[in-house]
């Protein structure tokens, strides 16, 4: 993601925040169509939210998060780096040294700090500098310096030679990292260059046939065999492709070697040229669910995965909506006053919209569930939805259908998502509104 893209997004994250900050008093605001019971049950939904609430304390209150590799040299370290933060910045960053066993990468998306990486030297290859002190200790002594969110077991998918020492390293690490911290830090086993995996022809994730897939499923099941026989407890294991070509500003392909000559503004222009990257999205996902601390848990989203915590936030927002709109007609309001629920499920779009940094008001909801059902402005018309609704919305003994107001607004919210958050077109977000309510309906 370009440092210009990053800094929009947590712009309207920002904006966000704010609205929420005001949601209070915009609902006192709001005209006494919705009644005060209404009003009530929006603000116990939304502001009582315990976890919208952390997602958008979250925005404002995060940490970058600390992730510890250890893995023999040549697993391809720096290269996961760069494929979890979609950029060439790993062999870029300031060094700092820790000490003689380990070192700490910064890293950098410009003047933000994504997230801090120690880096520790092969397992086995870890030379004692004193003989009054081991390796072991050594690399210890930085990790309890250093905390780690979260440590990431890096294998090779084409070599296996004495894992089995490397795990037991690793779980006396672990163990004596809880003995000092009282805590456990969590494991993730990463195996990385599955490109290199037979067929190794083959590069493109999108063509990994059958063989491929296989033979990655049994170096899989083979390394996590290992850690399970030697006791060694993970938060998961998964298989994956750094695998990156990388070309400059004006597109031409560019060596790794060229790049340790380039400028770091030339390094800040390099773009991905041809991306053999797999599971790293399920990569992100396990890091994300490993992190223990919410700050930091934050801090990766916001450093890695802003798109999709814009996403979890509007579909967070529209499943407390739908369980809004279908209390409301649980409460049996006549179909003559379902404008009352348009106003809801109105302010469900004023949000969603707000997360792709439009103005927030109630209007921009308004105006895009006129567009839904009708073309032009959100005036009259939407009052005319109102009293048409019964076209669109079935009825039973007069009132609206609990099970039919909450599928209406998740349809609602769905084509909110798509046109606010991705981008489609109002024609594109009104059929896939009328796709997803006739689903939910049939």
């Amino acid at each position: 993601m370009s440092a210009n893209n990053q800094a929009t997004i947590e712009k309207r994250l920002i904006k966000m925040k704010e609205f929420y900050a005001q949601l209070d008093k915009t609902l006192d605001e709001i005209p006494d169509v919705l009644p005060k019971d209404i009003k009530t049950l929006i603000r116990d939904k939304i502001l009582g939210d315990k976890e919208l609430k952390e997602l958008i304390d979250g925005i404002e209150n995060h940490r970058p998060p600390r992730f510890l590799l250890i893995g023999r040299t040549g697993v391809g370290k720096s290269s996961l780096i760069n494929a979890l933060s979609s950029g060439y910045i790993a062999a870029v960053s300031d060094v700092e040294s820790c000490t003689t066993e380990t070192k700490i990468y910064p890293c950098y998306d410009g003047d933000r700090k994504m997230m801090d990486i120690m880096d520790s030297r092969g397992i086995s290859e870890s030379i004692s500098t004193d003989e009054r002190v081991t390796a072991e200790d050594q690399l210890l002594n930085g990790i309890n310096e250093f905390k780690p969110d979260v440590v990431l077991f890096l294998l090779a998918a084409t070599h296996r030679d004495n894992i089995d020492k490397d795990v037991e390293f690793l779980k006396r690490i672990k163990q004596k990292y809880a003995e000092v911290n009282k805590v456990e830090v969590p494991v993730l086993v990463v195996i990385n260059k599955a490109d290199e995996v037979q067929p190794s022809r083959i590069k493109d994730p999108a063509e990994y046939n059958v063989a491929k897939k296989e033979n990655l499923q049994s170096t899989v099941i083979y390394y996590q065999k290992i850690c399970e026989e030697n006791g060694l407890v993970t938060d998961g294991i998964v298989d994956v492709s750094s695998y990156i070509e990388w070309a400059d500003a004006a597109g031409n392909s560019v060596q790794p070697s060229d790049i340790l000559e380039m400028s770091q503004s030339e390094i800040n222009g390099l773009q991905i040229e041809f991306d053999g990257r797999y599971h790293i999205d399920e990569l992100r996902e396990k890091l994300e669910e490993a992190i223990r601390d919410f700050d930091a848990k934050m801090g990766f989203r916001m450093a890695l995965q802003l798109n999709e915590l814009v996403r979890k936030m509007a579909t967070h927002l529209t499943n407390s909506f739908v369980a809004i709109a279908s209390a409301i007609a649980f409460a049996n309001i006549p179909v003559a006053d379902i404008y009352i629920l348009l106003v809801v499920q109105s302010i469900m779009v004023a949000l969603i919209a707000g997360l792709s940094g439009r103005d927030i008001s109630i209007d921009t909801g308004k105006e895009f569930l006129a567009s839904l059902f009708l073309t032009g402005g959100a005036g009259a018309v939407f009052r005319i939805i109102a009293h048409s609704a019964v076209k669109f919305i079935p009825v039973a003994g007069g009132f609206i259908n609990s099970g039919i107001a909450g599928a209406g607004t998740k349809a609602i919210g769905t084509a909110a998502i798509k046109y606010y958050i991705d981008g489609v077109s109002i024609e594109e977000a009104r059929e896939i509104f009328k796709k997803e309510n006739k689903a939910k309906n049939d």
